[in-house]
Parts: structure tokens; C-alpha cells; sequence
């Protein structure tokens, strides 16, 4: 086993969904997970681990 972790050459889409009364923490709690393990993982212009979106049923905004 390797002692670094293999990235894959492209990124992994992660895709958070929003929806109407969703607590806050629920959306930004893995958004900043996986954020951090880009800067963690992404350092000297390496290609990061994860692409993360954000989907909802509607838009332009959904009520927290």
C-alpha cells in the first residue's frame, strides 16, 4: 500500500444539494470539508481531488 494518497488525474464531482428549511450547517459543514481537502491535497498547483457544487430545486435562492 502506498504511503501517499493516489489523486485521481480529474476531480470528482461532489454535488451538495439545498433545499427549503435545510439547516445551514447541514450545506456548509461537507462543503468545508471537501474545500479543505483541496487546499490540503491541491498545494503547488496540483490537480485537486474534488469538484463541489451546489444543486437546489429552485433558484435563484433557498430559505434556511
Amino acid at each position: 500500500m502506498p504511503k501517499t494518497p493516489q489523486i485521481p488525474p480529474h476531480p470528482r464531482n461532489v454535488v451538495i444539494v439545498a433545499f427549503a428549511n435545510a439547516n445551514l450547517l447541514d450545506i456548509a459543514g461537507p462543503l468545508q470539508v471537501f474545500r479543505s481537502a483541496n487546499a490540503w491535497a491541491g498545494g503547488d498547483g496540483a490537480v485537486v481531488p474534488y469538484a463541489v457544487g451546489i444543486v437546489a430545486p429552485s433558484a435563484p435562492a433557498v430559505l434556511t
